[in-house]
């Protein structure tokens, strides 16, 4: 087993929310890395980031996830898992662009601690920790992009606490069980990684209603069924009527854009979607699995 970081743009956590909680650990960043440190970690080490592309997205890094996987595709589909999990409990979307095999903590000053006369300059804290005469650190590249839909502030926020995180890992777990029962949830969840890094909001409104048809089977009266279903399954963190009016206008959205009727879309537009999804997330967590069309009726007429 070995154990993954992926520094995470955008958000940040106070150095006393740090936590280690079933092989997830989050971890504020203490240091900044150099150009000069990610150079020295190019020699005889398996970076397959460029040091210069690591530069531009490390400068917008202020945490980090790391996660305990026997490989980086496991370790990528644990962090995705994670994430949603994260979206679902407010977290406003991020970008993780690369994977390493060790901490940014940790090589932070690797450049002046492998030089015999800069090793004296640095601080106490920095002076100890690996050099690249001991260490050969690897790095994987994940999403190399800077584009990401982000939604409305007001609705999601990007100060990652203790307790969200906790809570987030606990939710993962149960997470994958419902992915072994259910595949759409494993679209739900695909969707919720991917939806926010699309170049442009109707690709991305598309994306995410794929994602919330997947639930269903509703072949007649799409509009009206979908966005019914959707309130019942809801029913247990949203009203069922703020729901449903909500799937409509976002519905419509989706159809506009998929037959090349829709001009302009707003953020809005996005973030009515984008949480339809989150809070199906939520609904299909809590109930522990994802329940039938004829379960969701049954339930709207009790």
């Amino acid at each position: 087993m070995s154990t993954f970081h992926f520094p995470a743009l955008f958000w940040n956590c106070p150095k006393s929310e740090e936590i280690v909680l079933d092989g997830f650990s989050l971890v504020s960043r203490r240091w900044d890395v150099s150009i000069f440190d990610l150079y020295s970690l190019e020699v005889g080490g398996h970076m397959r980031v460029p040091a210069g592309l690591m530069d531009l997205f490390l400068k917008h890094v202020n945490l980090e996830i790391s996660i305990e996987a026997a490989d980086p595709r496991e370790a990528y589909d644990l962090l995705d898992i994670l994430r949603a999990a994260l979206y679902a409990a407010g977290m406003s979307p991020t970008i993780v662009p690369l994977a390493t095999s060790h901490s940014l903590n940790a090589y932070a000053g690797i450049n002046a601690r492998s030089s015999p006369i800069r090793h004296s300059s640095l601080p106490d804290d920095l002076s100890e920790g690996i050099t690249i005469h001991e260490s050969k650190v690897k790095s994987w590249s994940k999403e190399l992009t800077f584009s990401c839909l982000r939604g409305d502030s007001n609705e999601t926020r990007n100060c990652l606490t203790s307790a969200v995180f906790s809570k987030a890992v606990e939710d993962a777990a149960v997470w994958r069980r419902i992915e072994e029962k259910h595949a759409p949830a494993r679209i739900v969840r695909g969707a919720m990684n991917k939806a926010p890094l699309m170049p442009d909001i109707s690709s991305s409104i598309l994306h995410i209603w794929q994602a919330l048809e997947s639930l269903f089977r509703v072949q007649s009266e799409i509009t009206h069924r979908i966005s019914l279903l959707l309130a019942q399954l809801l029913s247990s963190t949203e009203s069922r009527a703020t729901t449903y009016s909500v799937a409509r206008k976002s519905y419509r959205d989706r159809s506009r854009i998929a037959h090349g009727s829709e001009s302009k879309l707003e953020p809005e537009n996005w973030t009515r979607a984008w949480l339809l999804l989150c809070n199906a997330h939520k609904s299909i967590l809590s109930r522990g699995g994802l329940p039938s069309e004829d379960d969701l009726i049954r339930e709207l007429l009790a």
